[in-house]
């Protein structure tokens, strides 16, 4: 399973990348994360290639436990 977090750096949007890379790799064994230094305010997160989240979309950074929710949902 791959997921690939694109964060803007200028916003240091890191921490929370970071956080959301701990969050999956916590909950998977298999997972990939791939962490993308972006710009322009972007918070976007990729499953297997597919956007499933953007903060430009949604004007808000994912709660806790929504990307594990959505990756579940996906894999159903």
């Amino acid at each position: 399973m791959k997921v690939s977090i694109e964060y803007c750096g200028m916003w240091n949007y890191l921490p929370n990348a970071s956080s959301l890379e701990d969050e999956l790799k916590f909950k998977y064994d298999d997972i990939d994360v791939n962490l993308i230094e972006g710009s322009g305010g972007i918070f976007d997160v990729y499953f297997n290639d597919d956007l499933i989240f953007s903060k430009k979309l949604l004007n808000r950074f994912p709660n806790k436990g929504e990307i594990i929710d959505i990756i579940n949902e996906k894999q159903a």
